[in-house]
């Protein structure tokens, strides 16, 4: 109750959500079957919860560090029954199959931890991963552009929450200092706004030729060059369309919608063509033929000078 207390002051001055950091090794009411459970998080996250619901309306989001399995004989339905949770095995491997040049490895194509994607927090690297000596600092020396890379397919897949971790300069810094500005970057803004725009919409992984993608609904898709050498992507069947038209298409617009239509006089004309390139729909299409050309073009061609 002392720790709800703190999270309903929280919200009250603005939070929209929580991390719980080493989340299992917090007892859970399953822990009954190993002498130690407690209500700890139906208490604290349902009532934190229905607090933020009931005072400012909003759905609060909260997320517990899982590294790994939760241990005992618990299961990670244990937690997901409150909150979201990590999963670090599946966001490493496709980090280390980046640096790796492994498209095949890209994904394992189903999440570690037994759980929704809609339960689950994935990341590019970790201040785990980056700084702390028990994990191998698995992320401190690898390249910006590939964490950028992982974070594509992290952040590109469907429903699952991505957590982007800003790196310090040095390990000397201070808590909370964040000197490198990768996190915003256009490449970064960009993904960001792909995983927005496509909310909700189905998704398909797959890779091929060195290149790693997630297709969003119909008209998205995130490509990813593992193997960093130039790469043509015209041949690559993601089941989207390829961004062709057939000729004529224009024949299919809509017609008669127009106040008015342009005329071009012949005698009035310098050969200027600038009535060609301020017609946005081509109605006004110049040509420079020789003699023979315009003795056979249409009966219908007009000119400014027939030979």
């Amino acid at each position: 109750n002392y720790v709800l207390g703190f999270l309903k002051e929280c919200i009250d001055n603005g939070a929209d959500g929580f991390r719980f950091d080493a989340a299992k090794h917090i007892e859970t009411p399953d822990d009954s079957r190993d002498n130690c459970a407690s209500n700890f998080w139906p208490t604290v996250i349902n009532g934190a919860k229905n607090y933020a619901k009931s005072k400012r309306g909003i759905d609060l989001y909260c997320y517990g560090e899982l590294l790994d399995n939760p241990g005992g004989s618990l299961g990670v339905g244990s937690y997901t029954k409150y909150m979201s949770v990590t999963d670090n095995g599946w966001s490493n491997q496709v980090r280390n199959s980046v640096v790796g040049g492994n498209n095949a490895g890209a994904f394992g194509y189903s999440y570690y931890k037994d759980a929704r994607a809609s339960q689950l927090v994935l990341w590019a690297e970790s201040h785990d991963t980056y700084a702390t000596d028990d994990r191998n600092q698995s992320s401190l020396n690898i390249n910006d552009e590939d964490i950028v890379k992982t974070w594509a397919l992290v952040a590109g897949r469907k429903d699952a929450m991505g957590l982007y971790f800003a790196r310090p300069e040095s390990m000397d810094q201070a808590l909370g200092v964040a000197s490198i500005t990768d996190w915003a970057s256009d490449e970064v803004e960009e993904i960001n706004k792909f995983h927005n725009a496509f909310n909700g919409q189905p998704e398909k992984i797959g890779n091929a030729g060195g290149i790693a993608y997630v297709v969003r609904g119909n008209s998205g898709v995130v490509l990813v060059n593992y193997q960093g050498t130039s790469k043509s992507v015209s041949g690559l069947d993601v089941g989207m369309a390829d961004g062709t038209f057939p000729q004529g298409s224009a024949a299919y617009e809509k017609r008669g919608v127009a106040v008015s239509v342009p005329v071009w006089y012949p005698e009035n004309c310098i050969q200027c063509n600038n009535c060609a390139f301020v017609c946005p729909h081509a109605a006004i299409r110049p040509f420079a033929m020789t003699a023979e050309e315009a003795a056979n073009a249409p009966a219908a061609t007009k000119f400014t000078e027939k030979p």
